[in-house]
């Protein structure tokens, strides 16, 4: 009986601390999220004026981030108001949302980079999904194909960035709505196999 019930209560740790964990837990990774921790992928708002954040996720850089690039789009009634960066840089922009950004200092290597803060005003409850999509700022993008990537310090080498969603296809953040899922997933067998 002992051990049941501390089979549960460490499960019911593991799940509270699972709940915690960072979203997109693969290198190289860029996503939209709600909160500056990287760990909230979806917001209900009935009206108002929200913030959201592009970070990038577990950032494999040596030497940090001195430029990157990436498509923005979002389906639904959610009007963008604008976007700010958290650092001085200098920015690209084409057709509104594909940004190239230099940055004038590196974005030091970190579990979560903040890249970008957008700003949006809602008006109802209908849902909204953000999507990060391909670079369409220059021929080629600085990866020579358009996907979301950075600069690993000056001169050094281009990485690509991988949305939290899996796919350039697939939204990274949903507004009035359940929170995307990741394309990968633990079962419950890997689950039980931690305590073995």
């Amino acid at each position: 009986m002992i051990r049941k019930s501390t089979m549960v209560c460490v499960m019911s740790v593991l799940l509270a601390v699972t709940a915690q964990a960072q979203i997109d837990d693969g290198p190289d990774g860029i996503g939209i999220y709600a909160d500056l921790e990287g760990m909230v992928n979806n917001l209900y708002v009935s009206e108002g004026v929200i913030e959201l954040y592009v970070l990038a996720t577990n950032v494999a850089a040596t030497n940090g981030i001195i430029g990157w690039e990436m498509g923005l789009e979002w389906e639904g009634p959610a009007i963008s108001i604008g976007w700010d960066l958290p650092y001085e840089a200098a920015a690209g922009v084409q057709d509104e949302w594909s940004f190239q950004i230099a940055c004038y200092d590196l974005l030091p290597p970190a579990p979560v980079v903040h890249l970008m803060t957008l700003y949006y005003h809602i008006l109802d409850e209908g849902t909204s999904e953000f999507f990060i999509r391909e670079c369409w700022y220059s021929e080629g993008g600085i990866m020579g194909n358009y996907l979301p990537a950075y600069i690993d310090g000056f001169g050094g080498e281009l990485r690509a960035l991988n949305p939290s969603s899996g796919s350039i296809g697939l939204p990274c953040f949903r507004l009035n709505g359940e929170a995307p899922v990741a394309v990968e997933s633990r079962s419950w067998s890997d689950v039980k196999a931690m305590f073995r």
